[in-house]
């Protein structure tokens, strides 16, 4: 988006801790999984889509006006 990161960190509200990541940059592990990532974000087509986990659908609070929904 433009913007030069210095850092990631993570904050939970439920304990108010701060928890310090890597850069991908500075993790390869992380970067590659970082770039697949957003390649998949790129690539996703709702219209395609099919959900085949019915745990995501019980719990979602769209399940009652979704035309997808396995419930």
């Amino acid at each position: 988006m433009g913007y030069k990161v210095k850092k990631i960190r993570l904050y939970s509200y439920s304990d108010n801790k701060v928890f310090p990541q890597d850069l991908p940059e500075d993790n390869p592990d992380m970067l590659n999984k970082f770039e697949k990532t957003i390649e998949s974000m790129k690539n996703f087509r709702f219209e395609t889509f099919i959900q085949d986990n019915k745990l995501k659908c019980k719990s979602c609070i769209y399940e009652p006006a979704c035309d997808r929904s396995l419930l």
